[in-house]
């Protein structure tokens, strides 16, 4: 078995040396022909290049520890973490060729025009975030640790996991708030909490659940809903273009052939 995975892994290692050399191969043509000035006036060419560069970089890292330990890589160690960063950079090109097709680059263009009100919206939670936070550490700070599983009855079985769900620190409130946006057992979470304070605690836990999941992520689903219905618009409006272009071509088209044939009745006459 640990001779498959090393196979695998040079295969992997020369698949991805193939594949760098033919993206600068592309890169090289590209600045050919379209000169270095005009290609990086793209933001798509300087990332193209910047991942070509740190792609090159994490190959020689992988390479290195590779020479020093081959079993490494199967231990979880560094090795693996910079190989798995190699794979996920080149899967960025069939996303780039998905972007092409209509269908899927109307997507691409959604989240790119919801981007700013994305970001602004990312800024607010980011501050109902950092003021629950600190509220959290206030009230349930120090209340739940390793040491007082007795304070989560009931779920006796779940306790090694869910008593690192508190708000001893900055952090760890961070993805308790976290949990309760994506709403992954968020009752479980605010079961404990509120078991080794109060249960007047439980509107902490309501109000948040008000302001971002009720209505900070409803909103982020509008905006993507607007944007996707602005980009639908955006191509029926450009394929009416293109279809009115080509049939006025067409009947353009058509008249000159009637004039070139009036003109040629005319002479033989």
């Amino acid at each position: 078995q640990v001779l498959d995975r090393k196979s695998l892994t040079t295969w992997w290692l020369k698949w991805m040396l193939a594949a760098n050399i033919v993206f600068t191969c592309e890169l090289l043509i590209k600045l050919i022909g379209k000169g270095p000035k005009k290609y990086f006036k793209s933001n798509a060419a300087k990332f193209e290049t910047v991942w070509l560069v740190l792609s090159y970089y994490l190959t020689i890292h992988f390479l290195k520890e590779l020479a020093k330990d081959r079993y490494s890589l199967l231990t979880g160690g560094s090795g693996l973490s910079f190989f798995s960063l190699i794979i996920t950079f080149h899967l960025y090109r069939p996303a780039l060729l998905l972007a092409e097709i209509p269908q899927y680059g109307i997507i691409f263009r959604t989240f790119k025009e919801a981007a700013h009100p994305l970001a602004t919206l990312a800024g607010v939670l980011f501050v109902i975030f950092y003021i629950y936070d600190i509220i959290g550490m206030i009230l349930f700070g120090g209340k739940v640790t390793i040491l007082n599983v007795a304070a989560y009855p009931g779920i006796e079985d779940s306790v090694p996991l869910y008593v690192y769900n508190n708000f001893n620190d900055f952090a760890s409130g961070l993805v308790v708030l976290f949990q309760q946006l994506i709403v992954n057992n968020w009752y479980v979470t605010a079961q404990m909490l509120t078991d080794v304070t109060t249960n007047w605690y439980r509107f902490y836990f309501v109000t948040f659940y008000i302001v971002c999941v009720s209505i900070s992520l409803n909103i982020l689903a509008a905006f993507l809903i607007d944007a996707f219905g602005n980009e639908i618009d955006k191509m029926r409006v450009h394929e009416e273009r293109k279809k009115n272009k080509n049939k006025g071509d067409a009947e353009r088209e058509q008249d000159m052939q009637l004039r070139n044939r009036e003109v040629f009745d005319l002479w033989l006459s």
